[in-house]
């Protein structure tokens, strides 16, 4: 059985009934999760940033789909080394 919920340094942006109803602290048998996996990609994204500045925002938005869409492929191939 999956259940969805919010990662934890993201959830303290969402009011309060949010939190209570999806942070990882507050559900059963994840309350020491990380959950915090889907925003290292954002951080690895940010040196695209330098890059496409310059670009117009089509070319701008091509290019950062290209990048989250590799980066998601890249970790979908590393899952299955677990």
């Amino acid at each position: 059985k999956i259940r969805g919920a919010i990662p934890k340094m993201h959830i303290k942006n969402h009011v309060e009934a949010c939190q209570l109803l999806w942070a990882f602290n507050y559900l059963a048998y994840s309350g020491e999760t990380c959950g915090e996996l889907i925003e290292t990609g954002w951080s690895e994204g940010n040196q695209a940033a330098g890059s496409t500045k310059e670009m117009n925002d089509g070319h701008r938005h091509d290019m950062l789909d290209e990048y989250h869409g590799y980066w998601n492929w890249t970790k979908m191939n590393g899952l299955s080394t677990w």
